[in-house]
């Protein structure tokens, strides 16, 4: 059907493809394949977030009794004074859910489902000449924080600031100026403290903080943000927003099943882009990866959906003889 229409109108593409390569070694057309990895990311990324990347498991326990949990440990957190209590937040709207999710998911707004949502230092502190690292916008990066030229305030400052905002490894950092929803999972155990021009996201432990940040970088959590900073008079992401922001919940052993199979596949597009002899496996297992998620459809309509998602994919993905026969 399209399918194989797409296969057979396009087997010159594909052909032609596998002649340059062999005849001109890999990585001759390197530009034109960085975007293809780049934009092959987002499709693991929205296959994921969108419940189509690994099979449900109907034993799994679903999010609903997870967000029921996470209401109770933060209710006595409250009582405690640990946390303060959150302003109530609408029911999430039939117009904020861009589509259906699997059975065992739920909607959530990111407030709920969050031990600390804050920023960091508004104020610009008084700067010294070393001390303790102040981190802004420009350290979060995708692969984590980056220590690289920071600026320095005394220890007095660095503890007043952290009553606020005190990033802890695991923790969620989102650029709120700059690259906008540019995000990171806290990979080190440094001390250090934070410009308001990121976002702190904290979970409870039920929550992989690496699922919530991986969401964010999907291309329906990065819409879900570029829509909370338009028609602002200076393009910033606000507090307000971002509480507010609904986010799919896979239930808590699915969350690990995705996040594990996302670094999976990324390393292989790591390997793709890094154009070493590993790549062509890698290739190859990104195919076939990709090519399985068609069988988790389950209607016809479900499958053209995925279809279609892969084949946007078909000058980076149908490259090789193996492609083609997968």
């Amino acid at each position: 059907s399209d399918a194989h229409l797409l296969i057979t109108e396009n087997i010159d593409v594909w052909t032609t493809a596998i002649k340059k390569r062999s005849s001109q070694g890999r990585g001759s057309n390197k530009k034109i394949e960085l975007t293809g990895i780049k934009k092959l990311r987002e499709l693991i990324l929205e296959l994921a977030v969108r419940g189509k990347l690994v099979p449900q498991d109907p034993n799994d326990e679903p999010a609903s009794i997870l967000l029921e949990k996470i209401a109770a440990e933060k209710e006595l957190l409250i009582k405690d004074k640990k946390i303060k209590k959150a302003k109530a937040l609408p029911e999430i709207g039939k117009d904020e859910k861009p589509f259906l999710l699997p059975d065992g998911w739920e909607w959530e707004r990111l407030e709920p489902i969050s031990l600390k949502i804050t920023d960091g230092e508004h104020l610009s502190p008084k700067k010294i000449d070393s001390g303790i690292k102040l981190l802004s916008a420009k350290h979060v990066l995708d692969t984590g924080v980056t220590l690289y030229d920071p600026q320095y305030v005394s220890s007095e400052d660095a503890e007043k600031f952290r009553l606020r905002c005190d990033p802890i490894i695991d923790d969620v950092l989102i650029c709120s100026r700059g690259t906008i929803g540019r995000c990171c999972v806290v990979n080190i155990t440094e001390y250090f403290c934070l410009m308001g021009s990121v976002i702190l996201f904290r979970s409870p432990i039920e929550i992989s903080s690496q699922y919530i940040n991986y969401y964010l970088k999907s291309p329906l959590g990065l819409s879900s943000i570029n829509g909370m900073t338009k028609g602002m008079a200076v393009n910033a992401l606000y507090l307000k927003d971002i509480k507010s922001a609904p986010i799919p919940i896979p239930p808590v052993a699915e969350q690990h099943r995705i996040t594990a199979k996302v670094d999976k596949l990324m390393a292989l597009c790591d390997q793709l882009e890094q154009q070493t002899e590993d790549s062509i496996t890698a290739h190859q297992t990104l195919v076939e990866t990709l090519l399985a998620t068609l069988s988790n459809s389950e209607t016809p309509a479900e499958f053209n959906q995925n279809w279609t998602r892969i084949a946007e994919h078909f000058d980076t993905l149908f490259t090789t003889e193996h492609s083609i026969d997968q």
